[in-house]
């Protein structure tokens, strides 16, 4: 990874490192080829895993493809409007077509346990949806306006090309029971001590003993990565934005990880200076 020695981790070493300790929800990328050794793969390697794991994809053949190597594999669809020709520049525009209204063959063969649809689905789409029909089914803006939508998402690229947005770090005393502790946003993990941070996110108490199992997604070295590698900046969509409550003596007291999407906080302010929702 860049700015580190460490090296992105095989399937085979994320589930080692995570061994059980908080579920997982595995979102597989599609080269919508219809090639799908890939799902084979990961379906054997998911297979001997005690802990709790499922998958998702944009792609709802590659789920299909889960539902046959591995049909008690909790599976489920992320879908989307697909208007963007540029975002989505593998499928063709009928291939766009049907993913926006759920018309591919692969969304019956699935059998879903999860649908979410992301913005506001279009008519066909909700009809088509009550029919597959999934375990459960979330059409996120289901009651929103199309153009409210479609400003969102161009916001949205452009922040991403050539907007930045940023809150610094921010302190606001707290008052009452714990007179003195303070609130801080921070905007890179590497300003809190690693020990201090991994310490809290345990539940540790002062003589170190945890009070709930590890979490390698909420360690100060996940994190720390994330940053340096240029994973999870304003470039790629995302702002580091720590929430760390300390004491009068500066340890710390809570805290909060936190990756804030530019998108999500583009509509907060615009949805504010409107004075409505999109």
């Amino acid at each position: 990874m860049r700015n580190s020695s460490d090296c992105i981790l095989s399937l085979d070493g994320l589930l080692g490192l995570v061994d059980g300790r908080v579920p997982l929800l595995i979102e597989v990328k599609s080269t919508w080829s219809g090639d799908h050794a890939y799902e084979q793969n990961i379906a054997t390697a998911l297979a001997a895993y005690k802990g709790h794991v499922a998958v998702m994809s944009f792609d709802p053949q590659s789920v299909a493809a889960f539902r046959r190597v591995a049909p008690s594999l909790p599976r489920g669809l992320i879908a989307e409007r697909f208007e963007d020709k540029h975002y989505w520049p593998d499928l063709s525009a009928w291939q766009r077509f049907a993913m926006r209204h759920l018309l591919d063959r692969g969304h019956r063969a699935a059998a879903l346990h999860r649908l979410r649809y992301q913005g506001a689905a279009c008519a066909r789409a909700r009809d088509r949806a009550r029919r597959l029909p999934p375990a459960a089914a979330d059409l996120d803006g289901a009651q929103r306006g199309r153009q409210g939508q479609r400003t969102a998402f161009r916001r949205r690229h452009d922040l991403r090309r050539n907007r930045a947005l940023a809150m610094g770090d921010i302190e606001q005393r707290q008052q009452g029971a714990e007179d003195g502790a303070v609130v801080r946003v921070v905007q890179r993990i590497a300003a809190v001590p690693a020990s201090e941070w991994d310490a809290c996110a345990r539940g540790a108490d002062s003589r170190g003993n945890a009070a709930r199992p590890d979490n390698p997604f909420i360690s100060h070295a996940f994190l720390h990565a994330l940053e340096e590698s240029g994973s999870a900046t304003r470039a790629t969509g995302w702002l580091p934005q720590h929430l760390v409550l300390e004491d009068a003596a500066g340890g710390i007291v809570r805290l909060h990880a936190l990756l804030s999407e530019i998108a999500l906080l583009w509509r907060i302010c615009l949805r504010s200076r409107l004075g409505r929702r999109l």
